[in-house]
């Protein structure tokens, strides 16, 4: 029973597909925001994983996430890709709207080491990580 207790309490991946990418991941809390999903095909929600935060100037989460891909495989990272990340907006306030709404749905949903988050980015992508 304990058993069983411990495991509802851990993030659950849902249905996402492992070891294959996912162009459009809704964020629950946040409907108006969504990312591309990368899950490396050993995941479990058992374990906690690095994740890597991608921020394309254009809201292109597909490219990050193609690029990074094959180490985030080789390596064990989770990648989320922001589809909604402008870099040349007139305030910072679109830019960290869509951030919050990344990062408040994948530690929701899956199982995340805290001390192993990163972010990376492509031109104002790379400024705001």
């Amino acid at each position: 029973m304990l058993l069983a207790l411990a495991s509802t309490a851990l993030p659950q991946a849902e249905n996402f597909p492992v070891g294959q990418p996912v162009e459009k991941v809704v964020c629950q809390a946040s409907p108006s925001h969504s990312y591309a999903l990368y899950l490396p095909s050993a995941y479990t929600p058992e374990k906690k994983w690095p994740i890597l935060y991608a921020f394309d100037p254009r809201k292109r989460g597909m490219i990050p996430l193609e690029l990074f891909r094959e180490g985030a495989e080789k390596h064990g990272y989770i990648i989320a890709s922001s589809n909604d990340f402008m870099s040349d907006t007139p305030t910072l306030d679109d830019a960290m709207e869509a951030m919050r709404g990344l990062w408040n749905d994948t530690t929701s949903r899956f199982s995340i080491d805290p001390k192993r988050i990163y972010s990376t980015g492509f031109s104002g992508g790379a400024r705001f990580s």
